[in-house]
């Protein structure tokens, strides 16, 4: 078994968002704050089911996928590894 080690903030320079696609969310979802669903590559990992939502404060933000289990408790499927990265992400999607 293979172990990482944590990522800092060196990583963040090397993050690569490419291909970013995004479907706009329908009138209800909208009523809820979401605004689309995206899809994009990220350093060649694709990753489906991003979610743009307006904040309460009015700002974008992004929802990472998640996985529910029969329980009903949340998985992070995928997710960023810090704020810095989460910030990055959000920066690049943001401006594609």
């Amino acid at each position: 078994m293979l172990r990482g080690r944590r990522l800092g903030a060196g990583v963040v320079n090397a993050l690569r968002v490419e291909n970013v696609r995004m479907v706009t969310a329908s009138a209800t979802d909208q009523s809820a704050g979401v605004v689309g669903f995206i899809t994009t590559t990220i350093n060649g990992l694709i990753i489906d089911g991003v979610t743009v939502r307006r904040s309460g404060q009015g700002e974008l933000v992004l929802g990472f996928p998640i996985h529910r289990d029969r329980y009903g408790k949340t998985h992070a499927v995928v997710r960023p590894a810090d704020d810095d990265v989460r910030r990055e992400i959000t920066q690049q999607i943001l401006a594609a």
